[in-house]
């Protein structure tokens, strides 16, 4: 495994929170709750014809709700697949959530491209489940480019995918939203953001 430049950022640690009850649910149901969660970053690069030249993984238990952390390696081009996901167990493991997005892209000249050199970075979801009483209801992503003092080396691509949930446990149900991004800047460096969907 490739030792990398993690940067931790302490952004919204959190105590282990109740799923509320659905308005459904009969009264006194026992609640949903996150228990254990993991943090997987898998971060590969790639020359401009699409060979891998390294790869690296970074897994990690997460005590907080929601996380975020950031890699500072500048290069003047060069192209990146990352993943950035998270497991979420909830009590007695009557489920699992798996969530993450992977995002493909290059740059060079303080620009950030698609993985061809061309177009925008190509992202989507990363999802799994592995209990039946968890259920992906919907998913959407959102992107944009992004510019600072012009053209210059902080400017980039800022893509998020977020996901819908429904976690059962016997008759109490409750929804969770989570959500990944991936910020991806022309120097090269980039940063993420996860949170784990519970709004209760």
């Amino acid at each position: 495994m490739n030792k990398r430049r993690w940067v931790a950022l302490a952004v919204g640690v959190g105590i282990f929170a109740s799923l509320s009850a659905a308005a459904s649910a009969p009264a006194g149901g026992a609640p949903i709750q996150r228990v254990s969660t993991t943090v997987t970053v898998v971060d590969n690069t790639y020359d401009q014809s699409g060979h891998l030249l390294s790869s690296g993984t970074d897994e990690r238990a997460e005590p907080a709700r929601s996380q975020g952390g950031s890699y500072l390696g500048k290069s003047a081009s060069g192209c990146r697949e990352l993943t950035v996901k998270f497991t979420s167990t909830t009590v007695i493991n009557t489920g699992t959530i798996t969530y993450g997005q992977t995002k493909r892209w290059c740059w060079s000249a303080n620009k950030v491209t698609g993985p061809n050199g061309s177009g925008a970075p190509v992202f989507t979801r990363y999802v799994c489940c592995n209990a039946t009483n968890v259920k992906e209801v919907s998913w959407s992503p959102y992107s944009y480019f992004f510019q600072y003092d012009g053209l210059g080396p902080n400017s980039g691509h800022f893509s998020q995918v977020n996901g819908k949930f429904t976690i059962c446990l016997g008759s109490l149900c409750a929804d969770q939203y989570p959500y990944i991004n991936i910020e991806t800047h022309g120097n090269g460096t980039y940063s993420w953001y996860w949170y784990d969907g519970d709004y209760n």
